[in-house]
């Protein structure tokens, strides 16, 4: 058996066994260099085939890290703070922006508004246990929902904040799923680095009244981050 395919089956044991724990920073590529007394490339290989099955991630400048993200979401109403409320998993969330912008062309026609009416826009990311997983780029109508934007969404579920506040119940959503190469700001935040791959997320967000409330676009670590989805 190769050098490295014993790497990693020690790494992927150790790993089950809970001697490197969910989350845990494992030791250096050194480190195993000198433990099976190999070379960098033999190592960084069996590293590579764990990344690959996802069961070890790499932050730049830190090293790797045991994936602790087999925290999925099931593709269902509730936003992404009340189910991980709901799962007991350490969340948060920080804001990159926040405005009052003119709907362009394809905003307006999701939100069903006028081209060059005031849209909220809302830009966060979403963490677990820290780790950064997904950016969210979302747009409301701020005829509908007035004063959106002085609610605290660093903590608060916009789901709940809509049901609660202003009787606006998301129903049915319409979304498409695709994998979008991505550069600069969003690529750094999510994975480190100037550019990179993402499940990308489309979609509006409708109420009983099949008035759209939300459309939203949103960049995931698929590494960290699963979705799961349920066919009736």
């Amino acid at each position: 058996m190769p050098i490295f395919k014993d790497i990693e089956n020690f790494i992927e044991q150790n790993i089950i066994n809970g001697n490197y724990p969910k989350g845990s920073l494992l030791p250096s590529e050194q480190d195993f260099c000198k433990m099976f007394n190999t070379s960098r490339m033999t190592v960084r290989r069996a590293f590579d085939e764990l990344a690959a099955n996802d069961l070890i991630y790499r932050i730049k400048g830190k090293g790797s890290v045991v994936s602790r993200f087999d925290v999925g979401r099931e593709y269902s109403l509730k936003g992404f703070s009340q189910m991980m409320a709901a799962k007991g998993v350490d969340h948060s969330s920080k804001i990159l922006r926040t405005a009052t912008v003119k709907a362009d062309e394809k905003i307006a026609k999701r939100l069903h508004v006028n081209e060059g009416d005031s849209v909220y826009n809302l830009e966060r990311v979403q963490y677990l246990y820290e780790e950064p997983v997904a950016i969210e780029n979302l747009y409301y109508n701020a005829r509908l929902l007035p004063h959106l934007l002085d609610h605290d969404f660093t903590k608060g579920s916009i789901y709940q904040t809509l049901e609660e506040q202003y009787n606006k119940k998301i129903i049915r959503i319409e979304q498409k799923i695709s994998t979008l190469d991505i550069k600069g700001e969003y690529a750094k935040i999510l994975f480190g680095r100037n550019s990179a791959t993402v499940l990308y997320l489309r979609g509006v967000g409708y109420d009983m009244n099949a008035v759209p409330i939300e459309y939203g676009r949103t960049c995931i670590n698929g590494n960290k981050y699963s979705l799961d989805v349920l066919i009736q």
